[in-house]
């Protein structure tokens, strides 16, 4: 159909369409007005199509519930499928008896800030969703070598239960999976706004296609948020560019409230020509940096790196971080010295993949810089994703509460799909009808900035020089003003319209800004350092 936005199932590797009537109706639009294009309602609207999103999708169907899956790339795509990392893992206790302390271990990682009703009921679900994986298909690899110290996971202080979740056998699996569903998918398709009902509920939302450039009305029982964190906000990320928070603004302008967002995980990365690439922390220990205050550390301390990813004021070590920070976005250089031969298991993998991705042997320089990664803070859920406002749920690295000022390594993976599988079996419960579709515009505005396409850059340069590591206060409050002027300048220069993508991009604006506005809010009530949150004027 022309003009219409992609839907498409999942058959192998390769897309069939499945734009059926009624299913999928086109209405044209009024003379004056950008196009309107209205699905048929369906029970559950899953937005996001990383672990999270699919394992939600899945879940719903086989709850019996009619299923509608958007993303806004193609599906499998996000953070969770990015080529910047080079694996996933996902770590579970070892028995009944070890999950109480994992719960403990998490709970004082977090340094307070982690729930521990839903840290409680997060660890419960751990193994019997490894056990999903398993029965859907998806092989998880178990190390030869578990005994080694590189499956201590980050952060932890001992070895538990570790399988590795591979990409290509997930993906292979769950698209058969949505193929046998008869979930329908759309591709290419940016959420825009939530469908607030008159009482509050939200039933679906508007998508801006970017196939036909045109809104796309999804009227949903239950609508499930899988669309990721908040590290696009910033210039210099490891994940998905799209990854800008717009859901969190859109949950909270609809009644949802939002927690820890102020602990977002700074890694290291090695820069490369094209993208920047994951650092391994567990190779810090083979590590020798080539100029500045870096290369004086001593040795013991990089020791102590190489037992955690992300950046942390929790363990001593934080000198390493903040001597690669001082290097800024040119990175400081380094190289790798005295590897051992052989090479401890996940070393080795590690080693490989990077050769390969690098292009050149691991004996040659390279430089590394700070990357903001993975959001530890999110979307306030209960132990079934929902989020307290009728008719939202919410899953994956979209959430928070789970975990606090630092996360265990193998617990990201691990939330999308304990929370992923949950949240579409409540969702799917919840579905009891939907309003008619929305008429007209559906209260989308007949306006837009001609400066909304700038406004991303300007949100990442101010995140990039005020929110990577160290914070201050003097420097919070300088990206907050400049986000106030940007946000204004927005509204000063709003103009009437009959673009569709014009009018999508100031809103995707507006809410970006929104959500780089309340996580340095949260950075600023935060006065102390802890974990993550790296202040240079603690209290």
């Amino acid at each position: 159909m022309p003009g219409s936005a992609k839907c498409a199932k999942i058959q192998g590797n390769t897309k069939v369409c499945c734009m059926r009537t009624p299913y999928y109706q086109m209405r044209r639009k009024a003379a004056s007005m950008p196009e309107l294009l209205h699905l048929d309602a369906t029970d559950v609207l899953v937005v996001g199509t990383g672990l999270a999103g699919i394992s939600a999708a899945v879940s719903a169907a086989e709850a019996g519930a009619k299923i509608t899956l958007a993303s806004a790339g193609p599906v499998f795509s996000g953070s969770s499928f990015s080529s910047a990392t080079w694996g996933l893992g996902m770590v579970a206790p070892e028995s009944a008896a070890d999950e109480e302390d994992l719960v403990q271990t998490i709970l004082a990682v977090g340094s307070g800030a982690a729930d521990p009703a839903l840290v409680r009921s997060f660890v419960s679900g751990i193994y019997p969703a490894m056990q999903w994986l398993e029965d859907h298909g998806v092989a998880l690899r178990a190390p030869d070598h578990p005994e080694e110290r590189e499956y201590i996971p980050c952060f932890d202080h001992k070895a538990r239960l570790w399988r590795g979740l591979g990409r290509a056998e997930f993906r292979a699996a769950m698209a058969a999976r949505l193929q046998d569903l008869d979930v329908h998918l759309i591709e290419h398709a940016s959420l825009a706004r939530l469908r607030k009902a008159d009482d509050g509920s939200i039933q679906g939302a508007i998508f801006f296609d970017e196939t036909s450039s045109s809104f796309i009305d999804v009227p949903a029982s239950s609508t499930i948020l899988a669309t990721g964190g908040t590290a696009g906000l910033f210039g210099r990320h490891i994940g998905a560019a799209e990854d800008t928070g717009i859901s969190h603004a859109l949950a909270k302008d609809a009644g949802a409230h939002l927690v820890n967002l102020e602990f977002i995980q700074l890694m290291p990365a090695i820069l490369t020509e094209m993208d920047p690439v994951i650092f391994n922390e567990k190779t810090f220990r083979y590590l020798a940096f080539e100029d500045g205050a870096a290369s004086s550390i001593s040795r013991n301390l990089f020791e102590l790196r190489s037992t955690h990813g992300p950046a942390t004021t929790r363990l001593g070590d934080a000198a390493i971080d903040l001597a690669i920070a001082e290097a800024g976005k040119k990175g400081a250089p380094a190289h790798y010295e005295n590897l051992p031969d052989p090479l401890p298991e996940l070393d080795r993998t590690y080693c490989s993949w990077l050769e390969k991705r690098l292009g050149h042997p691991l004996d040659q320089s390279f430089r590394i810089a700070l990357f903001a990664h993975a959001s530890n803070g999110g979307i306030r859920i209960d132990r079934n994703g929902w989020t307290g406002v009728p008719g939202l749920f919410a899953a994956g690295e979209a959430t928070g509460g789970m975990h606090g000022a630092d996360r265990l390594g193998g617990l990201s993976s691990a939330n999308c799909i304990v929370f992923g599988i949950r949240t579409g079996e409540a969702a799917a419960k919840t579905a009891e009808g939907v309003s008619a579709p929305l008429k007209g515009m559906a209260g989308l505005p007949s306006t837009c900035s001609p400066l909304a396409a700038k406004a991303l850059p300007a949100i990442r340069l101010a995140l990039d020089s005020a929110c990577l590591a160290p914070r201050c206060e003097r420097d919070l409050v300088a990206a907050q003003s400049s986000l106030h002027l940007i946000d204004e300048a927005i509204a000063r220069t709003a103009l009437p319209t009959q673009d569709a993508r014009a009018i999508f991009q100031t809103l995707e604006a507006k809410a970006a800004l929104a959500t780089a506005q309340e996580m340095i809010e949260a950075m600023r009530r935060r006065r102390e350092s802890a974990g993550s949150h790296i202040r240079s004027d603690a209290d």
